[in-house]
């Protein structure tokens, strides 16, 4: 009588192995040697998946007011008032 249920079902455990799975070869295989030609292995160059944003004018002169502001030269809200009025 079998004492496992693999052995009920599928037979020895131990055939198992060589069914089901890929055993390696015990010769190793043979190594060929190529000669890659001079220029063949240069890859192309890389792009950049992503492209860096261009500032807008306003962007610029608002960050620009806000320099200035802090340098106490100019009131900001008077460089905010004048660029919207510049850029209408």
């Amino acid at each position: 009588p079998p004492t496992k249920a693999c052995d009920e079902l599928d037979g020895i455990p131990k055939y198992h192995v060589i069914k089901f799975q890929i055993i390696a070869p015990s010769n190793a295989a043979n190594i060929i040697f190529k000669v890659i030609v001079l220029g063949s292995t240069i890859s192309s160059p890389i792009v950049f998946a992503t492209d860096t944003p261009k500032i807008n004018g306003a962007t610029k002169l608002a960050i620009e007011a806000k320099n200035r502001a802090l340098l106490g030269l100019i009131a900001l809200d008077d460089i905010i008032v004048a660029t919207r009025l510049l850029l209408s």
